[in-house]
């Protein structure tokens, strides 16, 4: 099971490599971390694995596996006997860039909004209507606790950025990038 941060874009990311997802959500996740009352990011980075989901566990549309590795990158250093060294998932990413997908989740976020009245739903609305691409941040429930949900996050804002768009967010709402954070512009009530 999964709890969802989607980036939803009005401009086309077009290539995206691990490795730029990679420096994005380094360059986030110290923010977003003490943001979320989450600490030492410094220490979850260097075990952080973005690969490409290539192979036979790809489905439709996914583009990248987001991972706590089993060890520190060049420092050997176990993760702890509980999680037996083994790499952990903490997202799947999905883009959906064209067609019936995207077009139903556009719709979904959208009728989400019908009986908003905050100050900023125009600001959201035109962001629906104007997407051209939606990725989709699907957060293992096993991972959102701890640093799971700030990387999720980081990840969401990083293509937010990137495709000039905003971030939505199962249970919190609608976010803006603000620097190296983020800026909550709609609450998910």
């Amino acid at each position: 099971m999964s709890i969802f941060v989607r980036a939803v874009c009005t401009r086309g990311l077009g290539e995206v490599s691990a490795e730029a997802l990679r420096e994005g959500i380094a360059l986030r996740l110290p923010t977003l971390a003490t943001y979320y009352g989450e600490p030492d990011p410094e220490t979850f980075l260097a075990r952080l694995l973005v690969s490409d989901a290539g192979g036979a566990r790809r489905s439709p549309g996914e583009a990248f596996s987001v991972l706590e590795g089993g060890h520190g990158e060049g420092t050997g250093a176990p993760r702890g006997e509980a999680e037996g060294g083994e790499d952990r998932l903490i997202c799947t990413v999905v883009r959906l860039q064209k067609g019936a997908e995207r077009d139903a989740e556009v719709a979904a976020l959208r009728s989400a909004l019908d009986d908003c009245d905050e100050e900023d739903v125009d600001e959201v609305l035109d962001c629906l209507g104007e997407a051209v691409e939606v990725v989709q941040v699907a957060v293992d429930l096993g991972a959102v606790e701890g640093m799971g949900w700030p990387v999720a996050i980081a990840v969401a804002a990083t293509l937010a950025e990137r495709g000039d768009g905003l971030i939505q967010a199962d249970g919190e709402g609608w976010m803006a990038v603000e620097g190296t954070g983020v800026e909550q512009i709609l609450d998910a009530d």
